[in-house]
């Protein structure tokens, strides 16, 4: 009887900690989406782009004031997630959509660069972070010169 017991026990708590690395998974990718439609809240709207062209730059700068507190809360949010679980790469989480974390770096503020530089080339090292995204944000940190290098 203990051994089945036993065995129960065991096969229940294989069974949750499977659940538990699922549901982790799932929480990544939806949370880098979130920041991604977050990210392109105001970006997005059409009228930001006729503002800008009728220069009407008192709303178009109250818009974009708005979306740079959002963007400062998904740079703080995708450097606390890259801190503690590394760079998401889309492949190996195999999220529903694609996702694209570099973006909320490219949109980042000068307040941060420094952090950002330093993750970047962490998560370089560690190979966690393609080429490619790597040298997108760093263009973004270097004044986005023409050429990415």
């Amino acid at each position: 009887m203990k051994i089945y017991l036993t065995i129960i026990i065991i096969f229940l708590s294989n069974m949750s900690f499977a659940q538990n690395a699922k549901v982790e998974k799932f929480d990544f990718c939806a949370i880098i989406t979130e920041m991604f439609e977050s990210d392109q809240k105001y970006r997005s709207m059409n009228k930001i782009k006729t503002f800008e062209k009728q220069k009407s730059t008192k709303v178009y700068d109250s818009l974009m004031k708005l979306q740079t507190v959002i963007d400062n809360m998904n740079t703080e949010k995708l450097l606390k997630l890259v801190k503690e679980k590394g760079w998401p790469d889309q492949r190996k989480l195999n999220c529903e959509r694609e996702i694209f974390p570099m973006i909320i770096f490219r949109h980042s503020q000068r307040q941060y660069f420094d952090e950002i530089a330093n993750i970047l080339e962490e998560e370089l090292k560690e190979n966690r972070i393609s080429d490619w995204e790597y040298k997108m944000i760093n263009n973004h940190l270097n004044g986005r010169p023409k050429k990415i290098n």
